[in-house]
């Protein structure tokens, strides 16, 4: 505190009254003391505070969030380590997810405490606003949030001022009253003015702090007082421009040259200010100021760092720029030296930008940028990359890579990457000739290029492509460099995965899984554990499954019960195993807990994955309204997804609601565009894993549209067998079992149905055989009247009778309803036509329109045509 603090009771008691809401806003242009109002306050109160003083150069939100948790830990040290991990981890997660855990350790000690975020005005990025205001939002009752600066953050005050949680101290309230500015100038003088003195100056300066500071350095050992008071009149800032040239001038050369050159440098240290003066005595320059009072504030316990109060350093910046403008581009350029080779990167970049020196700037970000992504420092180094004119960016291919990587870790869209990979393919001709004497470097380009591509083909499907490219990535990253090979390792574990090829995916998580350990990335171990439990899923291990996808959430519980967003998929596949063995309400706890975490790490494809499935819960339990809420909220995030075949999963899944909800124009539509399915092994795995082929096959059933639908189940079934993947196999099968018994193989259809329970009992399927409804129940009764299985066909019909309660479908007359396709046979057989124009019409084969005709006959228990289309007026059903 400044020593002549004059106390304002009136201020303390204000800021009192507003601890009972979130939020105190002190908002007041400079030099109204809020700073120092807020000091008074916080050391009167009897609740520990901690105190973020923010500068420009913290517009980035990991900075931003590094420093409240440092700042927090001084009163509360174990608060916010997980949060500190997150921020500082590779995976770029958001700010939101980070907070989560900030505001949960809070949450975890009763205590009261305050929060105070000084100089927010420096503040201008829109994602911090956004994050504050998710504090705002979610803030424990027991921390209280103190935001001070020169104007209103954009932040929700008005919702806040309504609700009463916002307690506000603005210009009006911080000024000088007479007797307080009195009172101030007898300390800060020892002068007595008179009581006309005294009213002329409270009412030239209306109370301005600021003002009255630096009329009081001007006033001290002055002879003519109220000459001096009537010297200067005018606005605000031209009586702080004329008293801060009393205040130089007041000065010794020494100190006046001092104050000017450092004014540049936002933090003070004894040897920058030796550096930009060429003096060596800046240490004792500062504890001189200091002592004296002239604006500068310690910024350690130790008196170390200091920096000039905002408003001073305004001013002394003018008064350089006016006085010695020819010295502003060296003194930068030196504090930027100096910045850079005491290791602080980020104050040399401000000097190197504060003078447009924009190849050094490119030189500082080509060191710095590893450490930057490594330590989860991505926007920074976006932001830099921006500042740079874009041909200087696209000349040097590392700044190329670094730029990509950054993309690759924040959004993964190939069209933020791309333009950057394109820039090194241009240039890397041109090194390689002029650089022959430095290969490794072009080497190490040429492995990351490949690396980021071979990561983007995956993304976009080109699963060869992508595991290729890695391959060729490998072949130019040297043994040691774990950055990239880690990188390489996992794109390769997650190629083969979706390319089908589980057992050498299998091979490679392990691999992968060993590295992270090794170099302690806990994201990469997560994502292989996870990866693992998948492979043992699509193998019908459901069993070992779970146990490993406890495995990855117990690996990504972090201390404060915080659960990393990592995890989400892990939840995402205990709710589908959950679902599969009929426990639904596991299942629909599970599906929730993926998407919240999925939200709060960026993880697009698994919300999305999460609503679907979590909407397709809701569907079978009969709320088909909820269905279609949650597959609007599962949409709304599709434009974020990178991946190429997004549009087509969410296509195949709604025909598969579609034909749930008996929508066959829907369905007939989407079947009818698919060209083609499982066209090649390389493209079966993902196209199985859209569910596009199942949904095929269904539809195909349902409109009684049979014809080659055999040949492409026994094409499915041999990629599944020969793959190893048993889980997707016994959904196969089922189909394969229906058709059968649709097309009157009953046997045929009996024997692969038993061939599906025996792998699908040791693991306890069952909504794989009750989703496929009325065709698999005819199935299961013909299964329990020939004894096949029955402990567990008598629990999946069980399962099939339950779900009719709870949910009970329109009743048909019929014991077995027709098909889609039996209808409009049976609709044209109404309308006189022949077995011929039938297929004609419906471009079958005449033998298949036989097949419907008999099938409809014995559907309505009639023996003739005629008899058939009665029955079926009747029914209503022509």
């Amino acid at each position: 505190m400044p020593p002549e603090l004059i106390s304002r009771p009136r201020l303390l008691e204000k800021l009192n009254s507003g601890l009972g809401g979130k939020l105190t806003l002190i908002s007041a242009p400079a030099g109204y003391g809020k700073t120092t109002a807020l000091s008074e306050w916080i050391r009167s109160v009897e609740i520990p505070a901690c105190w973020i003083s923010l500068d420009a150069s913290d517009n980035d939100p990991a900075r931003f969030w590094a420093y409240v948790i440092a700042a927090l830990q001084t009163i509360r040290p174990q608060a916010g380590n997980s949060a500190e991990k997150l921020i500082n981890s590779r995976q770029q997660l958001p700010i939101e997810a980070i907070l989560t855990s900030l505001i949960n350790d809070i949450s975890t000690d009763d205590a009261e405490l305050i929060m105070v975020l000084d100089d927010y005005y420096l503040i201008d990025l829109e994602a911090i606003h956004k994050s504050v205001s998710f504090l705002i939002d979610h803030l424990p009752p027991q921390l209280h949030l103190v935001i001070s600066g020169r104007s209103d953050p954009p932040l929700p005050l008005a919702s806040l001022r309504a609700k009463g949680l916002l307690s506000e101290l603005r210009a009006a309230d911080l000024c000088f009253a007479q007797q307080e500015a009195s009172d101030f100038l007898k300390l800060a003088t020892a002068i007595n003015l008179s009581e006309k003195d005294m009213l002329l100056l409270q009412e030239r300066t209306e109370g301005w702090i600021a003002s009255l500071q630096m009329a009081a350095l001007s006033l001290k050992d002055r002879e003519d007082v109220s000459g001096f008071i009537n010297s200067f009149s005018g606005s605000h800032r031209y009586i702080l421009d004329y008293l801060t040239e009393e205040v130089l001038r007041r000065q010794s050369d020494r100190t006046r040259a001092f104050l000017l050159k450092t004014s540049i440098v936002d933090h003070l240290c004894g040897p920058i200010c030796d550096a930009v003066t060429g003096r060596d005595d800046g240490q004792r320059v500062l504890e001189h100021l200091d002592e004296a009072n002239l604006f500068v504030k310690p910024l350690d316990n130790e008196r170390y760092w200091y920096r000039y109060h905002r408003l001073f350093a305004d001013l002394l910046k003018n008064q350089l720029m006016r006085t010695h403008p020819d010295e502003v581009h060296d003194l930068h350029l030196t504090a930027a030296k100096w910045y850079e080779e005491n290791g602080f990167i980020q104050g040399a970049m401000h000097h190197a930008f504060a003078v447009n020196d924009c190849e050094y700037a490119a030189d500082l970000i080509e060191q710095s940028a590893f450490n930057l992504l490594t330590e989860g420092k991505s926007y920074a180094l976006q932001t830099w990359l921006s500042k740079l004119p874009k041909e200087l960016v696209a000349s040097r291919p590392w700044l190329c890579i670094w730029g990509g990587w950054s993309y690759l870790l924040t959004t993964s869209q190939p069209s933020d990457i791309e333009p950057f990979l394109h820039n090194v393919d241009v240039k890397l001709p041109e090194i390689e000739v002029r650089c022959k004497e430095t290969p490794d470097d072009t080497s190490k380009i040429k492995g990351y290029s490949l690396t980021l591509r071979a990561i983007l083909a995956r993304h976009t499907g080109e699963l060869r492509r992508s595991i290729e490219l890695s391959h060729q990535a490998s072949e130019y990253v040297s043994e040691d460099d774990q950055f990239a090979r880690s990188y390489i390792l996992l794109n390769l574990t997650v190629s083969h995965f979706y390319n089908g090829e589980l057992e050498i995916a299998r091979s490679y998580a392990e691999k992968t899984m060993a590295h992270a350990r090794e170099t302690e990335s806990i994201y990469d171990d997560i994502v292989c554990t996870i990866l693992m439990a998948h492979i043992e899923e699509q193998q019908g291990n459901l069993t070992k499954a779970k146990i490993i996808f406890r495995q990855a959430i117990e690996l990504g519980t972090q201390p404060g019960n915080y659960i990393l967003p990592a995890t989400c998929r892990a939840f995402l596949g205990l709710g589908t195993i959950a679902y599969e063995q009929n426990e639904l309400d596991a299942a629909q706890d599970y599906y929730h807990k993926a998407i919240e975490l999925a939200r709060q790490g960026n993880e697009i494809l698994t919300a999305i994955g999460g609503y679907v499935l979590l909407a397709w819960l809701n569907q079978i339990r009969g709320n088909a309204d909820k269905a279609d809420e949650l597959l609007a909220q599962a949409q709304s995030f599709a434009y974020k997804a990178y991946t190429a075949d997004i549009e087509g999963y969410f296509e195949s899944w709604k025909a598969r609601f579609a034909l749930a909800r008996g929508d066959m124009d829907t369905a007939k539509r989407w079947a009818k565009e698919q060209k083609s399915v499982f066209t090649s092994p390389d493209t079966m795995f993902y196209t199985y894993a859209n569910g596009l082929t199942a949904t095929f096959i269904r539809i195909r059933i349902a409109i009684g549209n049979l014809d080659d639908i055999l040949p492409t189940l026994e094409n499915t079934k041999r990629n599944l067998e020969s793959q190893g993947q048993t889980g997707w196999l016994i959904e196969v099968l089922a189909l394969e079992s229906i058709v059968q018994d649709t097309i009157g193989d009953t046997e045929k259809a009996l024997a692969t149905l038993e061939q599906a329970f025996k792998l699908a009992e040791p693991q306890g399927y069952i909504r794989l055989f009750v989703d496929e409804g009325e065709p698999m129940a005819k199935l299961l009764r013909l299964a329990t009247s020939r004894g096949i299985m029955p402990a567990y066909v008598n629990k999946l019909r069980s399962a099939l009778h339950s779900q009719e309660q709870e949910h009970p479908a329109k009743q048909s007359p019929l014991v077995e309803p027709l098909s889609q396709r039996e209808l409009e046979v049976l609709e044209l057989l109404g309308a006189g036509k022949s077995n011929q124009q039938i297929a004609d019409d419906l471009i079958l084969s005449i033998g298949t329109v036989k097949k419907h005709v008999y099938n409809i006959y014995g559907k309505l228990g009639v023996e003739r045509r005629t008899q058939a289309i009665v029955r079926a007026r009747e029914l209503g059903l022509i």
